[in-house]
């Protein structure tokens, strides 16, 4: 059987909402659970991306 991937997945959810390149989705999400309008978002890296869910997730220190 195909193994499924959700939103459950810290790395999936990341991979899905939190992306820079086109942060529409972040912003929604975050705009109806807040109930408020956004209007710029910054993203602040603490991890490096990962390539695959089965990767261990990496973290650096600032």
């Amino acid at each position: 059987m195909k193994k499924f991937y959700n939103g459950c997945y810290d790395i999936v959810f990341k991979t899905v909402i939190c992306d820079e390149n086109n942060p529409h989705m972040l912003k929604t999400f975050l705009e109806h659970i807040l109930k408020i309008e956004i209007d710029e978002i910054e993203f602040l890296q603490n991890e490096l991306s990962v390539s695959d869910v089965g990767e261990r997730k990496k973290t650096v220190d600032y």
